[in-house]
């Protein structure tokens, strides 16, 4: 079973201090479609950094890795290089001069917890500036705020520990190019003199993991309870699921609904759509690994994308025939832009297909009834046929 006290987890610890003895009952565990896609990107990230290659070197390339679940493979495309391309630039531009990077470093120290096993995706130490920096990497759609991030803050507490260091500044960065809510690929925040502002946190952090492991630990429902593993055993989940049913029994007649009885349902609706994401996710992960759900299958679609092979070599291509102003804004226009902008000119002579790659994105989808082909090829056949 994974440390339930890792940064990762600490902010729904805080919120529910009784998940950590739930979750521990939960025996599988299944990465979603999402997380792998995450750790792929992480894999991907970590090598470069550490190599100091680019992403674009493994475009279409097959990489293994190992981690708690199991042995996994995955094809790089278009996609994964384009978001850990922002995650490695960011990275090598916020070292300085006589900085040391390390890159997905195992703090194994008791800061939190005797067992405390944590990985920090990217990390920079300047003993001269006397600063530190922690980089981590998103691959999630939902905006993360890096501003008193308590993921961040304990990678921070933790290596300022192991290093024995009391750096004057920190600085926390979040990386996610995903994020289409904010359109901010890059946020950080800094804190000057952090030493108060840790020692406050540190007893907080521990006073959260002793109350978890106390009798007085109680269950909590909200937002934290997305990502729970624990989400469709939870007793308050439950319990709230079951009141929100009888609220809609108790009003079915009534084609008015009052406005007190539509506030308590809208209340509960965020954890009401929680549970049917993880029992739909639960489904999927169940079913990419191999077991049979009756009256669903595993279905797979593919998805093809258009990128620029070479965003210099085509710029320069497409400078013969227009300004710099209408082939690029903040960014190059894509191929689809392109082509529209070469009919509207009305030019002739221009060739840009030697310029575009065609990559192809699958998704894996949990349908309901009879499987109308033959058998997919699950994740799990994927990977070992990559390794073949």
């Amino acid at each position: 079973m994974a440390n339930q006290y890792s940064p990762s987890k600490m902010s729904r610890v805080i919120s529910c201090s009784g998940s950590p003895k739930l979750i521990e009952q939960v025996n599988e565990y299944v990465p979603s479609t999402y997380a792998r896609a995450g750790n792929d990107a992480h894999n991907l990230g970590a090598v470069c950094l550490e190599t100091g290659q680019e992403p674009s070197e493994y475009l279409g390339k097959v990489m293994s890795y190992k981690d708690r679940s199991g042995d996994w493979s995955f094809k790089v495309e278009q996609s994964i290089v384009d978001a850990v391309t922002v995650y490695t630039d960011t990275v090598r531009a916020l070292m300085e001069h006589d900085s040391t990077l390390l890159v997905e470093y195992n703090v194994k120290g008791k800061t939190f917890t005797p067992e405390d096993n944590m990985y920090i995706d990217a990390a920079i130490i300047n003993r001269r500036l006397n600063s530190l920096k922690i980089i981590d990497y998103k691959n999630g759609v939902s905006p993360v705020n890096p501003e008193g991030n308590i993921q961040l803050t304990m990678y921070a507490l933790a290596l300022m520990e192991d290093y024995d260091i009391a750096p004057t500044e920190l600085e926390l960065v979040i990386v996610q190019p995903n994020d289409y809510t904010t359109f901010k690929p890059v946020k950080s925040w800094a804190v000057q003199f952090p030493s108060v502002w840790a020692k406050n946190w540190l007893r907080a952090i521990r006073a959260a993991i002793s109350l978890a492991e106390s009798s007085e630990a109680f269950y909590n429902a909200g937002e934290h309870c997305h990502f729970c593993p624990a989400l469709h055993i939870c007793p308050e989940v439950k319990g709230i699921i079951k009141t929100f049913k009888e609220s809609i029994e108790a009003m079915s007649n009534k084609y008015d609904i009052p406005a007190e009885e539509l506030a308590e349902l809208l209340n509960m609706a965020p954890v009401v759509e929680s549970y049917i994401k993880h029992i739909r996710g639960l489904g999927l992960s169940r079913a990419q690994a191999g077991a049979d759900i009756p009256g669903y299958y595993l279905a797979r679609t593919s998805r093809k994308a258009r990128s620029w092979r070479d965003t210099e070599e085509v710029k320069q291509y497409l400078k013969q025939f227009f300004k710099v102003a209408e082939i690029e804004a903040k960014e190059l226009l894509s191929p689809a832009k392109t082509e529209a902008l070469i009919k509207r000119s009305k030019k002739t002579g221009i060739d840009i297909k030697p310029f575009i790659e065609i990559s192809i994105t699958e998704k894996e989808t949990l349908k309901q009834g009879d499987n109308p082909g033959k058998k997919v090829e699950t994740a799990a056949d994927k990977m070992a046929k990559n390794l073949q």
